[in-house]
């Protein structure tokens, strides 16, 4: 069961295309610092809150308290938001945080009493201060006596990247939501889809690539050398260029020992757009509410035999001018696919998921290869499907069978 507050009209100008977390557990964390994005419950600071502007933390802890997303909210010290080219990791300096000194002066400030918890995590060998926002059900927060810069009751609330005080609409929608106490009641479940309907992912034997039938070329030319026989097409492997044959030995030895970067994406191609399998996960909601601003992190373990293509591969045009041919990327359809820790880490964002109506979670699917080593084997992924209006990530896992 999910909680699910009404939706705020503010919540619908505040769209951003990575991912929006809620995470429960610190092994999120470090996915909440590389890809998250600023928003009504995560905000970023590079430099760590002291008592010089303590103003300003308790600004920000009331404003996200506030904030109508349930849940959790956090602060992380020592990130620079980059949603472009992805957060830059500053770290923050070497300074002890005296966590004590920020839970009472808001303790001291606040009404009703907010629960900050702070805690640090490295990465990449910095260092970064996360601060937990545990707001309950008592909205809206004020501020209880004057300080320097702020007034006795003064409540603000943060709406997307934003903070501003509280208007009448924001004092009505927090008491709706506590007299309707909506809650999300359906389901979610995932399925794998092959295509052309098939049950399990295809393996593949014997699989000759590009690469291969041009290196038979070149030996079987090096063998007519050596025999001094004259130069024949070999037919079996295909027509193929017959540069071959006007070739030296050492010429085609040094052809032989660059043939898998020559025909590298040729390579590609046949492997994953000829011969693997296109695999993509059909969702469906069977609650009463869109799941807003949705996303997908699907993991799969990396294991010998399984390969995931990071792209979808085309053959270069035939009259392409001179651009180095690196392969199709369509970044808006097919998926983000990167390797970490033994997993293939697959992210989708996908925006609303419908209720009642079955959703295909790849717009491209996902392009699958695999050898004979998982023939009649089974491997299974794991999805965490994130929501604006979802108290906690859902976890899923959905088999994927290997077959003949």
């Amino acid at each position: 069961m999910f909680v699910i507050h009404p939706r705020c009209n503010e919540f619908q100008q505040q769209q951003s295309k990575g991912f929006q977390f809620n995470m429960q557990r610190m092994d999120n964390i470090e996915s909440m610092i590389r890809y998250g994005v600023e928003c009504d419950h995560l905000d970023f600071k590079l430099k760590q809150y002291v008592k010089e502007n303590f103003d300003d933390f308790l600004r920000d802890v009331m404003a996200m308290a506030n904030s109508c997303r349930p849940g959790k909210k956090y602060i992380i010290i020592g990130v620079k938001e980059d949603r472009v080219n992805g957060n830059n990791l500053v770290g923050m300096d070497s300074s002890t945080m005296d966590i004590a000194s920020y839970q009472q002066v808001v303790r001291d400030n606040i009404e009703p009493n907010i629960s900050v918890a702070f805690t640090v995590t490295h990465l990449e060998g910095k260092q970064f201060g996360i601060f937990t926002i545990e707001a309950g059900d008592d909205r809206p927060y004020m501020m209880s006596k004057k300080r320097k810069t702020i007034e006795k009751g003064t409540c603000l609330i943060r709406v997307g990247t934003s903070q501003h005080p509280m208007m009448r609409r924001d004092l009505d929608l927090i008491l709706e939501q506590k007299l309707k106490g909506a809650r999300f009641s359906g389901e979610v479940t995932a399925s794998v889809k092959l295509e052309n309907g098939e049950m399990t992912v295809r393996v593949q034997r014997f699989v000759v690539l590009p690469s291969d039938q041009e290196a038979n070329k070149i030996r079987q030319t090096m063998e007519n050398i050596k025999y001094r026989q004259p130069y024949v097409q070999n037919m079996i492997n295909g027509p193929g260029p017959d540069h071959y044959g006007n070739m030296g030995l050492k010429e085609l030895k040094s052809a032989l020992s660059r043939i898998r970067t020559t025909y590298f994406h040729e390579d590609l191609v046949k492997k994953f757009e000829e011969l693997g399998v296109k695999v993509n996960f059909t969702l469906f909601n069977s609650g009463t509410e869109y799941i807003r601003d949705a996303s997908v992190l699907l993991i799969i373990p990396l294991i010998d035999g399984l390969e995931i293509a990071p792209r979808k591969y085309r053959l270069p045009q035939i009259m392409a001018i001179a651009t180095p041919f690196e392969g199709t990327l369509l970044r808006s359809e097919y998926p983000e696919v990167t390797q970490k820790d033994g997993y293939y880490h697959i992210f989708q964002h996908i925006g609303e998921l419908k209720h009642k109506i079955p959703m295909d979670l790849f717009v491209t699917p996902l392009r699958v290869f695999a050898n004979d080593k998982l023939a009649n084997k089974t491997v299974t992924a794991k999805f965490t499907l994130y929501g604006e209006n979802l108290a906690e990530p859902l976890e899923r896992e959905v088999p994927l069978h290997f077959g003949e």
